[in-house]
C-alpha cells in the first residue's frame, strides 16, 4: 500500500495540502495537540472483540480508512483504499498470515456514520480472524494408541 498517495488538509479546511502516503495507525488516532500533523489519510487497525471456545479462538479486527477531500472524491478515495485492502488480505483465507492467523471469508465494510465529517471521509472494514485452535491431548484414556501421531498429522495438514 506504499504506492497509495492521497491529498492532505492544507492551511484551511477547504484547501487540500500536499499529497502523501497513507499513515498506518495501531488501534486509535493519536491525541491531537497544536504541533501534531493531521493524520489523514490513514489506515487504522484495531482489535475489537474476541471469542475463545474449546476448538477455536476468533478475533474481530476493524480496519478503518480515513481520507481528506474538499469534495465527494474523498468517499471514492476511502472506498478504493478499502477495496485495495480487501484484495490484499483475501489470500489469507487460503494461506494463514504468519502461518497462524486465518482470515474467515466474510469481510464487511460500511461508512461508520450516516453523516460523513466533511472534508474527512471514513470507512471501516470488519474482518474476523481465527487463531490455531488447541488440540487437546487425552491422558490415560483407553483406546488412545496412535493419538499423538494423529495430532501431529492433523497439525501438519492444517498448518503445513
Amino acid at each position: 500500500m506504499t504506492d497509495v498517495v492521497l491529498p492532505t488538509r492544507g492551511s484551511n479546511i477547504e484547501t487540500p495540502g500536499e499529497s502523501r502516503q497513507l499513515k498506518f495507525i495501531d488501534s486509535y488516532l493519536p491525541i491531537k495537540n497544536n504541533n501534531s500533523d493531521d493524520p489523514y489519510p490513514f489506515v487504522m487497525v484495531r482489535a475489537d472483540s474476541s471469542v475463545a471456545e474449546s476448538e477455536k479462538l476468533q478475533i474481530v479486527v476493524s480496519i478503518i480508512v480515513g481520507t481528506f477531500a474538499a469534495d465527494s472524491v474523498g468517499f471514492r478515495d476511502a472506498l478504493n483504499v478499502c477495496s485495495r485492502i480487501r484484495n490484499e488480505i483475501l489470500p489469507f483465507i487460503q494461506t494463514p498470515l504468519d502461518q497462524k492467523f486465518h482470515l474467515l471469508p466474510k469481510i464487511e465494510w460500511d461508512t461508520l456514520t450516516d453523516d460523513q465529517p466533511w472534508p474527512y471521509w471514513q470507512m471501516g472494514l470488519k474482518t474476523t480472524w481465527a487463531i490455531d485452535f488447541p488440540i487437546n491431548k487425552t491422558g490415560g484414556l483407553p483406546n488412545t494408541d496412535g493419538l499423538d501421531d494423529y495430532n501431529e498429522k492433523l497439525k501438519k495438514a492444517l498448518y503445513g
